[in-house]
Order: C-alpha cells, then sequence, then structure tokens
C-alpha cells in the first residue's frame, strides 16, 4: 500500500503536465492562426473639377489615407480656383471603408469628409485688375468615392478616379469691391454669396507605402 501511493501521485502528475502542455500548445496554435492586422499608407494627389448650381471650380488635392483592414482614416488639402472668378482653400478629413491593402490590384473605397473652404476673390471677373474682399470661410461636409487600380508585381503606383459630392453648411453674403474694365478702368462694389453645393470627379495618382 505505502508504495501505490507514490504511483498514483505520479500518474497524477503526469496527467496534470500533459493537459497543462497541451492547453499550451492550443493557445500557441490560435494566436498563430489569428491574422495581423493589415496596414497601409496611401498618400495620392488629385485634379478634377466640381460643379454646382451657380459655381464650377478646378480643383488640385492632395490626400493621404491610413488602411487598417477595411478601415480607412485620412486628411487632404485643395486648392481649387473658378475659371474667371474667385479661389477656394479647403481642409478636411476622411472616414470610410474600402478594399483590405491586400485585397488585390483592385481597390474601392466609400466614405464621408467634413472640414472648411476659405473662399477669396469671390466676384472677381476677366477684366478685374484688383479685387478687394469677397472672402468667407465655411464648414462643408459631404461623401467621396474613389476606384484605383495598382500597378506591377509590387502594386505600388496607382491610378483611378474620385467622384465628390459637398454642400457647405451655411451662406454668407461678403462685400466685394472690383476695379478694372475692359475700355476703361472702373470701380464697383457689390454682395456675393458664398456658400455652394456641388458633385465632382477627379482624377488620382497614387502610392502605396
Amino acid at each position: 500500500m505505502p508504495r501505490t501511493l507514490p504511483f498514483a501521485g505520479a500518474l497524477v502528475l503526469l496527467a496534470l503536465a500533459s493537459t497543462h502542455s497541451a492547453r499550451a500548445e492550443e493557445i500557441d496554435a490560435v494566436a498563430t492562426a489569428a491574422p495581423s492586422p493589415s496596414l497601409s499608407v496611401r498618400p495620392s494627389a488629385y485634379l478634377g473639377l466640381l460643379g454646382g448650381p451657380g459655381n464650377g471650380w478646378s480643383v488640385l488635392g492632395f490626400e493621404t489615407m491610413v488602411l487598417v483592414d477595411n478601415l480607412r482614416l485620412g486628411g487632404f488639402a485643395e486648392a481649387g480656383s473658378q475659371v474667371f472668378g474667385g479661389n477656394v482653400a479647403t481642409f478636411g478629413g476622411i472616414v470610410g471603408i474600402g478594399s483590405r491593402p491586400d485585397a488585390g490590384a483592385l481597390d474601392f473605397f466609400l466614405g464621408i469628409e467634413g472640414g472648411t473652404h476659405h473662399y477669396s476673390k469671390l466676384g472677381d471677373d476677366l477684366f478685374s485688375s484688383t479685387v478687394v474682399g469677397g472672402s468667407a470661410t465655411l464648414p462643408f461636409a459631404g461623401a467621396r468615392a474613389t476606384a484605383t487600380y495598382y500597378f506591377g508585381k509590387s502594386r505600388r503606383f496607382g491610378l483611378g478616379l474620385t467622384a465628390f459630392a459637398r454642400a457647405d453648411l451655411s451662406t454668407r453674403e461678403v462685400a466685394t469691391t472690383t476695379t478694372g474694365g475692359f475700355f476703361e478702368n472702373r470701380t464697383e462694389s457689390h454682395l456675393e454669396r458664398a456658400g455652394f453645393q456641388n458633385v465632382g470627379v477627379a482624377l488620382r495618382f497614387a502610392i502605396a507605402l
């Protein structure tokens, strides 16, 4: 009987050790199988046109997006100009969902954006030599969708399209004084409305880092 107790105790200890080892291997296997987050940073530049009731802009923009799996966060800056009119500087942020960074050569994104429009020289025209006033800063909200194709084995450089829809969240009457004219210089003062709704499309060039 005294010899049986140590032998039984040894069997119990061996069984516990085996159970612990199997459990540790199971945890290691689960940790190994769990995919790590897919990360990427993608700067891009785009050139396009935005237009709406009573307004139209050519736009040059720069955007940087951080991709974490399907989630995307980023910011952008734009410079816009009317053909014979005012200017606008735009700064904003973007959040949305899109293709995973490792999904393949074709990348899609759909998100919302918001920021501020900084208008200047509203009311300028073809024959104005100087413009005073015509400035306003307004918040805006909108949405954008992109489709980009990344080339080559490394899929580092991409070419695609961006579609926009935006609306200023308020309007403002601003005073503008212009000097100029086709035959003679004249100084005129008038009110211009700042605050627009527009849609547009742009050609985009992107890099995957």
